[in-house]
């Protein structure tokens, strides 16, 4: 099988089982629809602030290892490294500032979910990511 397609293979089953993840937890701690938006104009300008200045990390760190540069290693996991810390930010605030929802429970499952795929996918190379 061609390297594309088994990419595309396991992203998909990667997506499907991601959002199969959140429904399951979606039902099994009783949380209604995931809702969107921010608890307060707080939280709003701090999402927008540290999404601005993690996509600007890497954002750096990309073309930092541009063409075998000093950032190849390690731009998988300055990736890795950002997700965490979003996903973090956004636990925090759901945990402190909904009312009774259990929705960080399940941010919290299906960040360790992306972060596991994530560090395995670059580990075994499957990306090409790392030399």
């Amino acid at each position: 099988m061609e390297n594309g397609t088994r990419m595309l293979i396991v992203l998909g089953v990667f997506i499907a089982t991601y959002f199969l993840l959140e429904w399951v937890l979606g039902k099994w701690l009783k949380i209604e629809k995931k809702k969107k938006g921010y608890h307060n104009e707080q939280h709003k300008d701090w999402e927008i602030k540290t999404s601005g200045v993690l996509m600007f990390i890497i954002l750096i760190s990309f073309m930092m290892s541009v063409d075998g540069g000093v950032m190849r290693d390690v731009l998988p996991y300055v990736f890795i490294v950002c997700i965490i810390l979003q996903n973090t930010l956004r636990v925090y605030w759901e945990w402190k500032y909904s009312d009774g929802s259990k929705e960080y429970i399940r941010m919290i499952i299906t960040m360790s979910y992306m972060v596991v795929f994530f560090i395995t996918a670059f580990a075994t190379n499957f990306y090409w990511a790392v030399r």
